[in-house]
């Protein structure tokens, strides 16, 4: 829990330095060119997760394993066989990238001018295969430090240059900020390898690096499970923007990216608590105790829906608000994308709960089918509803994908003897409370707060009415947040 707090403070930071630099971004680029460059970073994580064939991800499962148990010829072998096969697999990706840039801009991008950007961001996917080696290995060592130290390093070298290059270069154009962005993870990676052979390399150098086919297999193994899990996440995570930018075109694709910018806030809170969830989760399966497995799941997804609740409430009440302070009067359509989609965000953070049990549990083939539904059903509604309803469809697409695997949820969780309590007096009373909150705002706040011209002046309104909003339903659920903490502590104790 101690090394938990670094998952805090380390996000809290980066947040606001990501949310600067898109607003720099959005306001000196016009919104096509601001579409491609980040649909450009999109496509590149994308195949970033494809590039090592799910090593990366098999090393949090092996390595511990293999320093327990004192092999330390398989730690060195693991880890250096993951660095070969990053190097060999990122250099045929990105000469595949090279050649294929005018292809990819023509036909996906619509927009001739991304061939140079396309050419630039194949540093980004060198140096980003590599950054996320170096954040597996760190977390394997349990180092949430330097695991979340880079990734601020890296937020922090990019806001720098963006800041440089609008403030002191004078020419705005999409090229720089490219160029930006590689460097910021160049030289992120380049202080996590520092970092690496500084703090880890004595422990590796304990063994030797010996090939051994058996072992491969075993990992490879695991690995390509872990490989189906993690790109049908991050598909699903990124389709509906590629989508967006390939059905749509970049302006309602950036329209859409905008409006989906606040659903990243809710991470820094949330993430914490699904670490603390997953090895309580597989401790009391390893025990046999599936009675707290139940009861730990409805304990806290009824908290989950209260926070989700009064949250996107709130950003349904002030959504235009939020565009308008964050990112300027032309990306009011954001806003409004926003109102209509921020609601799927009760179903978004239930699933994701539901989803890491089901990782706790280890029920990889369980995991994996939802993953595959998911996906399918989301990329079939958003076809069909992006051609009747345009970039609203997407919003809606969202809505229905997240009740239909909603249901699928319940019913693996059926299959394993899980049942499922929705506390409806609960969270019917803070429906009620956020009901009162919406139309007392549409009567006596939003009417005036459309009159503020300082952006300034209306972030420091938005601020205070925020805090209100917090504290007032901190006070109506006080009885239910004491029982959390004490559940909290009564879990920690055991």
């Amino acid at each position: 829990m101690k090394k938990g707090v670094w998952l805090y403070i380390f996000p809290i930071l980066i947040a606001p330095l990501s949310y600067f630099n898109r607003i720099i971004i959005s306001n000196n680029l016009s919104v096509s060119d601001v579409g491609i460059f980040y649909s450009i970073i999109g496509l590149f994580t994308i195949l970033s997760m494809y590039n090592d064939l799910g090593f990366s991800e098999a090393l949090n499962f092996f390595i511990p394993k293999f320093l327990v148990e004192k092999q330390y010829d398989k730690v060195k072998t693991t880890i250096y066989s993951t660095f070969i096969l990053q190097f060999l697999t990122s250099a045929l990706v990105s000469t595949a990238l090279y050649f294929g840039a005018d292809f990819l801009a023509i036909h996906y991008f619509h927009a001739a001018e991304a061939v140079n950007i396309i050419k630039i961001f194949i540093i980004y996917f060198i140096c980003l295969n590599f950054f996320q080696s170096l954040q597996f290995i760190f977390i394997v060592f349990q180092d949430t430090l330097r695991n979340k130290f880079i990734d601020y390093i890296q937020a922090l070298l990019i806001f720098i240059l963006i800041l440089i290059i609008w403030r002191w270069w004078f020419d705005n154009q999409i090229m720089y900020y490219s160029f930006a962005w590689c460097l910021g993870i160049f030289g992120a990676t380049s202080i996590g390898f520092l970092v690496f052979f500084k703090k880890y390399l004595h422990v590796i150098n304990l063994g030797k690096f010996i090939f051994i086919k058996k072992d491969y297999f075993k990992i490879q193994k695991f690995a390509i499970w872990s490989l189906v899990w993690m790109n049908l996440s991050f598909l699903l995570l990124n389709l509906d923007q590629q989508l967006t930018i390939y059905l749509l075109w970049p302006e309602k694709a950036w329209y859409y990216a905008n409006s989906t910018l606040f659903f990243n806030i809710l991470n820094v809170f949330i993430w914490p608590f699904m670490w603390f969830m997953y090895p309580l989760a597989a401790e009391l399966i390893a025990k046999n105790q599936h009675d707290k497995i139940n009861f730990l799941i409805n304990f806290l997804q009824k908290y989950y829906w209260a926070f989700s609740i009064f949250t996107s409430f709130f950003f349904f009440v002030f959504a235009e608000i939020l565009i308008k302070i964050f990112l300027g009067d032309k990306f009011l359509i954001s806003g409004d994308i926003l109102r209509r989609s921020i609601l799927f965000l009760y179903f978004n953070i239930i699933l994701n709960l539901y989803q890491n049990f089901l990782s706790g549990m280890w029920k990889v083939k369980e995991r994996v089918n939802v993953m595959i539904w998911w996906l399918i059903f989301n990329l079939i509604s958003i076809l069909i509803l992006s051609k009747i309803f345009d970039i609203y469809g997407i919003a809606l697409a969202n809505w229905l994908t997240n009740l239909f695997i909603f249901a699928l949820f319940l019913y693996y969780f059926t299959k394993l003897n899980i049942k499922i309590y929705i506390d409806k007096k609960f969270l019917i009373k803070n429906i009620v409370y956020c009901l009162l909150f919406w139309i007392f705002s549409r009567f006596f706040l939003l009417d005036k707060l459309s009159t503020v011209s300082s952006r300034l002046i209306l972030l420091l309104y938005f601020c205070i009415i925020w805090i209100i909003y917090c504290i007032w339903m901190w006070i109506i659920n006080l009885q239910e947040l004491r029982l959390f903490f004490y559940e909290i502590q009564k879990m920690r104790k055991k």
